[in-house]
């Protein structure tokens, strides 16, 4: 680059006291001497059409300060400064700064500041599109999960399929790309959902359940049905043949794992639930049962259902009666479902989830195949 009217070394003076000062300080914040330099230097580059540049100076300049703020009105400046852009070695600068906003990001979803999160993972990709697909495929994949955390399914979306085009058939997008299509599909359809603690079991419930779909006279139990979310998908999913039917069981109170939140009362989660399956237009199919799983499954014959899904309270000794009590009601052949094998409650760790289906596995295993085993347990019933 050549000079236009100013002195050779003005605006590499400028870059090295801003060194200088960035270098000596040793802290996490420009100095003051530092932001006036750069302030003067950044006036410089909007001002003129050319400037003569020392490129080793500039990146190191430019590289301090994005580890600092790589949001600062100088870099960004120097990253939409064509000229700038030409200077031998910004290239792979340019790129470096990427991955310090995705760094960036990382650190303020980890936080839960999932908004400022986005922003960085947005300007990495703005100006990392050069990027190794690795470094690439990371970054939109760390964008998609953010868009999905604050219920953007198009944008997550978007992130998820670009990070698809780069490596296709990798499992983990795919699942995330399962997860977005369900939250636009439950967008659409109107649903009232509160929580989302079911979306992260579709890519399970799509490999081991769509073999049941459109089943004459299938039966399915659900034991805490809470507002509808599974029970809608099976309905709209698995539940299609006109002879199908599907029983809840849930006193829409909370408790063992499910709490109401401030603003909700039984009455509310349980109107949610109604309006939910209203709107799966299969309302027909719905037995709903509130009272406690306890007393309900006495009442229910044997031998009635191909698949129970159990998902009530997460207390192991609740688990470990709704399963026996179900036992029972499964036909032989048929699936049971148990969720949150992972649940674990920390004030009374003896109650966590996994102890109940531990124990239960352990007792009837020889009554039982394992189908499933990750955060949900799947058990195939093979024997009385």
């Amino acid at each position: 680059m050549t000079t236009n009217g100013l002195e050779p070394t003005t605006f590499n003076d400028l870059l090295s006291l801003a060194l200088s000062s960035i270098e000596s300080a040793q802290s996490t914040a420009i100095p003051i001497s530092g932001k006036l330099a750069l302030l003067q230097a950044n006036q410089l580059i909007l001002s003129q059409n050319n400037i003569n540049v020392n490129a080793n100076l500039l990146l190191q300049t430019l590289w301090k300060i994005a580890l600092i703020n790589p949001f600062d009105d100088f870099v960004q400046t120097c990253l939409t400064c064509e000229g700038i852009n030409q200077v031998q070695g910004f290239r792979e600068l340019r790129n470096k700064i990427a991955i310090a906003y995705n760094i960036q990001g990382n650190a303020f979803y980890q936080q839960g500041q999932i908004q400022q999160a986005t922003l960085q993972y947005e300007k990495a990709l703005q100006i990392g599109q050069e990027l190794a697909p690795a470094d690439l495929l990371g970054i939109y994949f760390n964008a998609g999960m953010a868009s999905f955390v604050q219920k953007q399914p198009e944008k997550a979306q978007h992130f998820f399929q670009k990070a698809l085009q780069i490596q296709p058939n990798l499992a983990q997008v795919e699942q995330m790309l399962i997860r977005v299509n369900y939250q636009l599909e439950t967008k659409q359809k109107g649903y009232k959902f509160s929580q989302d603690w079911f979306s992260r079991n579709l890519a399970i419930w799509q490999e081991y359940l769509m073999c049941f779909r459109n089943q004459p006279d299938l039966n399915i139990l659900e034991i805490g049905s809470w507002e509808g979310r599974s029970t809608c998908w099976l309905l709209n999913n698995i539940l299609t043949h006109p002879s199908s039917q599907i029983t809840c069981i849930d006193t829409f109170e909370g408790g063992g794992g499910t709490e109401l939140e401030a603003s909700d009362t039984k009455e509310s989660i349980e109107a949610r639930f109604d309006f939910n399956i209203v709107l799966t237009e299969s309302i027909a199919k719905v037995t709903k049962i509130v009272n406690k799983s306890r007393a309900a499954l006495r009442e229910i014959p044997f031998d009635s259902f191909d698949i129970i899904y159990i998902d009530g309270s997460h207390l192991a000794c609740d688990v470990l009666e709704d399963t026996l009590l179900s036992w029972g009601l499964l036909k032989i052949g048929g699936l049971m479902i148990f969720d949150d094998y992972d649940h674990v409650f920390r004030e009374f760790p003896h109650q966590n989830t996994k102890i109940g289906i531990d124990a239960f596995m352990a007792s009837f295993c020889n009554k039982i195949q394992l189908v499933h085993q990750s955060h949900q347990i799947f058990v195939k019933k093979i024997a009385d």
